[in-house]
């Protein structure tokens, strides 16, 4: 696990040197767990998709916004696993609250919030089963209808850049975390997201 430390640092570096003076949104895009067996076994084609729908659906709600009506400048990070090692393809897209405008000015959201969750993942959802059709694949009608997807104000985008890097060079288990290895069984420990306790 230790061993891209230095490339996750050098990454982390880079973009911290890329933030705006402007609040920051993170938004998330999972997919549906009846669509994760697909994405284990096509998964070079389906997280290709899963990032592009996932920016092509910023980009139009950032296209139709009053306030933004432009185009916004995104940075996207794929994670394929939960906290609990659970495979579980997702991806994070930093989005500052702002816009270029078709005249190159800049617009600003002063608001707590970029877009309705609900209307992202319907979206989103369309964008993605398009795209499974248009390379040949059926969807079932046992899908979710109602997708998930996250809009969170999270400042300046520091915090939220320190999150991201944790889990782009390194291993999905934490070195700290790993509490037990013997003869081939491994033991591991995670903070749950929602009670916060390991």
């Amino acid at each position: 696990p230790q061993c891209g430390h230095a490339n996750n640092q050098q990454w982390l570096n880079r973009q911290q040197q890329k933030l705006l003076p402007v609040n920051y949104f993170m938004v998330t895009f999972t997919l549906p767990s009846q669509l994760r067996g697909l994405a284990m076994h096509h998964s070079k084609m389906i997280y290709s998709m899963l990032m592009k729908c996932a920016v092509e659906t910023l980009q139009s709600f950032a296209r139709n916004d009053k306030k933004l009506g432009g185009k916004l400048g995104i940075m996207a990070v794929l994670h394929t696993h939960s906290r609990q090692l659970i495979y579980h393809p997702h991806v994070h897209l930093m989005v500052p609250a702002g816009s270029l405008s078709t005249r190159k000015q800049w617009q600003k959201k002063n608001s707590k919030y970029l877009f309705k969750e609900q209307n992202l993942a319907a979206v989103f959802r369309a964008k993605f089963l398009t795209a499974l059709k248009e390379k040949g694949f059926s969807v079932k009608e046992t899908l979710p209808k109602h997708w998930i997807s996250h809009c969170k104000k999270v400042g300046k985008g520091a915090p939220a850049l320190k999150y991201l890097a944790r889990y782009l060079y390194r291993g999905v288990v934490n070195e700290r975390n790993l509490l037990w290895l013997n003869n081939g069984q491994l033991t591991w420990q995670y903070k749950d997201s929602t009670s916060k306790k390991m």
